[in-house]
């Protein structure tokens, strides 16, 4: 199946790019970016490549059967509507789109078309994730009623459109995608409400909040909440899980590397530790009335996990770990917490 990759950031196009070239059944065929310095990079990295400035070139190219799309937020829907109508299956970063009108022209047009429609959901394998949902389903802490997720630190936003509200959406469209995906898929129930706050207090030099809270409820009575701060000098745990058997919490992992230098001895590297997964604790009641601590194990990463689903499903008919289904999901919880914070953090009712 040949892929063409409509941007080439660093940090998503050329992932996609190497998951392409690394998946047994997808064959990289052409790259498209309005940055000409970007489509020089890409042919450099991968020379086979056919390169264009123009999105058109993709959507005309009848080598391309499948086109991922790698750009800002607020072209999301736009690009993929204009790749469907040419008849390309779309897999798109995330978010998939910015509301609910967006997400439903799209779903309608690849029913229209015959197409796929996806959203690049990678964070479905990371390892804390995996072990979490393996926890749950082996019923480890009982029934699932409560859950707490959180990213953040307090540092200065990332820069160029990713903290700028009317290109990115706004500050939880950034890993509030992966985290709130990771929250419809952990309770599988409907929706019912959605709270959202926000405080502009910090980091006046951009547009999105400093930070932003999205509280979610379901029709089983469940609680879910999702922080992202830019302003909290001391960080919530990653997770805090509460079922009616235990409770799972996570602590942080700071890790650095050193590189060694014969003349300034070393350099040291802080790894991010938004990309460590921490360590994950699992707490039980015994019928002791005790409680049980011990550390959950974590599978190991795998390689372009993503890509090789999407591969499997497209030419094999595997099922997809991240559904469209739950991408459309998170759009309704997004577009909802912005409408609750705009309106002083009022409840957004949902139904279904």
């Amino acid at each position: 199946m040949g892929v063409g990759l409509l941007g080439y950031a660093p940090s998503v196009g050329r992932l996609h790019a190497e998951g392409a070239a690394a998946t047994p059944g997808l064959r990289l065929q052409a790259v498209c970016d309005l940055n000409p310095q970007r489509v020089l990079e890409a042919q450099q990295d991968f020379p086979e490549l056919r390169a264009s400035e123009a999105a058109s070139a993709l959507a005309e190219d009848p080598e391309v059967d499948l086109v991922i799309i790698s750009t800002p937020p607020n072209t999301h829907a736009r690009l993929c509507l204009e790749m469907m109508k040419a008849g390309k299956h779309v897999v798109c970063e995330k978010p998939l789109a910015l509301n609910r009108s967006e997400t439903d022209a799209l779903t309608q047009t690849a029913a229209e078309q015959q197409v796929h429609l996806s959203c690049h959901q990678n964070r479905r394998w990371d390892p804390d994730y995996l072990a979490i949902r393996s926890a749950l389903s082996n019923g480890r802490i009982g029934e699932l009623f409560y859950l707490e997720t959180f990213v953040g630190g307090f540092s200065h936003p990332c820069g160029y459109w990713h903290s700028h509200q009317p290109v990115s959406g706004g500050t939880a469209y950034d890993w509030g995608a992966h985290y709130l995906d990771w929250i419809v898929s952990l309770v599988p129930a409907a929706i019912t409400a959605v709270v959202g706050t926000r405080h502009k207090r910090v980091w006046h030099d951009v547009t999105n909040s400093d930070q932003e809270r999205v509280q979610v409820r379901f029709s089983g009575g469940q609680e879910a909440e999702f922080i992202h701060s830019d302003i909290a000098a001391a960080r919530k745990s990653k997770w805090y899980l509460l079922g009616t058997k235990g409770a799972i919490i996570s602590r942080w992992k700071s890790v650095s590397t050193y590189e060694i230098d014969p003349v300034h001895y070393f350099h040291q590297h802080d790894i991010p530790a938004t990309e460590m997964p921490p360590e994950l604790w699992l707490r039980r009641r015994m019928a002791s009335g005790d409680i049980e601590s011990r550390r959950l194990s974590l599978p190991a990463r795998r390689r372009f996990p993503f890509h090789r689903n999407l591969a499997d499903h497209l030419l094999l008919g595997e099922p997809l770990a991240a559904p469209l289904e739950d991408s459309v999901q998170v759009v309704k919880i997004l577009e909802a917490a912005a409408q609750s914070a705009a309106q002083g953090g009022s409840l957004v009712k949902l139904g279904g």
